[in-house]
């Protein structure tokens, strides 16, 4: 609710249930009512992850592999673990973006 994505992301159906389960239900027993509620879920933490987060997964993680493998190439071995370093993804996302006419 912080981040105003309650009424933005859900609509009204979706509040209600995920509302109602939360007040009425200790544990869910019904397989149906657990993956709609999942969903709503995933749809929350989806709108709730910042630009760069998402970017990250999309874009970052394919340039950060694509300069592991380069540097490799060039005899660096200890660049194959950048292609995994949250860090280093990050750091290429975010150059990423601040590049002129960049696509983002």
């Amino acid at each position: 609710m912080r981040k105003r994505v309650w009424f933005k992301v859900l609509d009204r159906c979706e509040r209600a249930v995920f509302s109602l389960t939360i007040r009425c239900v200790e544990k869910i027993r019904s397989v149906k009512l657990a993956m709609v509620v999942k969903a709503i879920v995933d749809k929350l933490e989806e709108a709730v992850r910042s630009r760069v987060e998402r970017l990250m997964g999309s874009v970052g993680s394919s340039l950060a592999r694509r300069i592991a493998e380069i540097a490799v190439s060039w005899g660096n071995l200890e660049a194959e673990k950048w292609a995994l370093d949250k860090g280093f993804i990050r750091y290429v996302t975010v150059m990423e973006m601040n590049r002129p006419f960049s696509r983002f």
